[in-house]
């Protein structure tokens, strides 16, 4: 495979991931939002919209980005909370509906509209404890592209209010979480891990530019000492997910390769992750978790549901862009561009960026008798847009 990108080379890939997140930017009241999905997630989820604006900055959608931020700093709950879910219904609702309309071949599922629903919590009564991080972080970006400085004063008050909802997270120097509550909420992970610890310690690394967020050069030593000391596993040579488990997820490692974690030399993290079956089965990266979560740990509704691997052996379109993003900025442009390559010949058989796909050869679209992989995922269709865009600046 040559290693340099001819011009075009991902248009197909590039034309359904950016149809996918102009279907999903949806006009209201207050201005232009992103909603997660054609079908059952077609609300806005705020973990979703944030992965997904790199997406949206790298085709220069960035109306939607600041008015969509604007929306959920707005209406930061007093605590300093971000909102999790706004529609027009209860996204829930929204999920059983598409569910019946799979199951029994009809109905309809609604647009998003004016007057909107907001929710901080799901059903189960749980916050998102990786959803404040998400979006200072995707504010920074914005930001960081757009130069537009007077965007960030005017927010800099409830972004750092969403930063200080951690104080009284955190024991010894860490956030402690509660179970169901970061983005692999569908499996019972409580207590301390890498993965929250590690976004926040990338919106740490990125405050301390901003004197006005006083954040210490001493208090960033010590969290990155922390993180080393409590979930660095030499043996693989990669981090793990929780204190005391044996569990090893894709989707840190990769940030940490991503944003620079300074604990790790970057270049080792990846040569560790390429040599472990995260990376090497069916020769693809893409599914997040080894070895699979024991069944007392998953969700009873995604069990029900029979997605009960959703967050360990099923793969993701997001994670696969993440993983091409990372191995070419760590300047392994051959496998770069393998991943992209497989992924787009995914996508042009599906006709759509698709959620999750089967822990197969064929990677088709996971679906079972109740739910199927959500078509234009806005998700995976940003972060497809991002690893592109860092290649060769070939959107336009």
């Amino acid at each position: 495979m040559k290693n340099k990108l001819q011009k075009n080379q991902f248009e197909s890939l590039q034309f359904f991931a950016k149809k996918a997140l102009e279907k999903n930017s949806v006009h209201l009241l207050n201005g232009p939002v992103l909603v997660a999905g054609k079908n059952q997630f077609r609300s806005m989820w705020t973990r979703d919209f944030c992965f997904a604006a790199r997406g949206l900055i790298a085709i220069g959608s960035f109306d939607v980005v600041k008015n969509h931020l604007h929306f959920l700093l707005q209406n930061i709950r007093q605590d300093g909370l971000v909102p999790r879910t706004v529609d027009s219904m209860l996204p829930r609702y929204r999920v059983t509906r598409n569910s019946i309309r799979y199951l029994f071949g009809f109905g309809s599922i609604p647009e998003i509209t004016d007057p909107l629903i907001i929710e901080y919590k799901d059903e189960h009564g749980t916050e998102a404890i990786d959803s404040n991080l998400l979006v200072i972080l995707t504010a920074l970006t914005y930001v960081e592209v757009s130069k537009d400085l007077d965007w960030l004063r005017a927010h800099e008050e409830a972004i750092l209010k969403a930063f200080h909802f951690y104080d009284n997270k955190m024991d010894d120097g860490l956030i402690v979480q509660k179970k169901f509550s970061d983005w692999q909420d569908s499996v019972k992970r409580e207590g301390k891990t890498f993965y929250t610890n590690l976004l926040y310690w990338i919106v740490c690394n990125k405050l301390r530019h901003f004197s006005q967020f006083q954040i210490q050069s001493e208090m960033l030593e010590i969290l990155t000492k922390n993180l080393v000391l409590h979930f660095y596993d030499s043996k693989s040579g990669l981090f793990l997910s929780l204190i005391n488990e044996k569990y090893i997820s894709l989707d840190a490692n990769l940030l940490a390769i991503e944003f620079g974690f300074s604990g790790i030399n970057s270049f080792d993290l990846y040569e560790a992750l390429k040599k472990h079956e995260l990376w090497n089965k069916y020769s693809l990266p893409g599914f997040n978790t080894v070895p699979n979560y024991p069944s007392s740990w998953r969700h009873l509704a995604v069990k029900i549901a029979g997605l009960g691997h959703y967050h360990d052996e099923v793969y993701w379109s997001w994670l696969m862009a993440l993983s091409s993003k990372v191995a070419y900025r760590m300047g392994d442009k051959q496998e770069a561009f393998k991943i992209l390559n497989r992924l787009q010949d995914i996508v042009i058989r599906d006709q759509a960026v698709r959620e999750v796909y089967q822990n197969e050869e064929e990677l088709r679209p996971w679906e079972s008798w109740l739910f199927k992989s959500e078509e234009d995922f806005s998700w995976g269709s940003g972060m497809i847009l991002d690893a592109i865009s860092k290649h060769n600046n070939l959107i336009g």
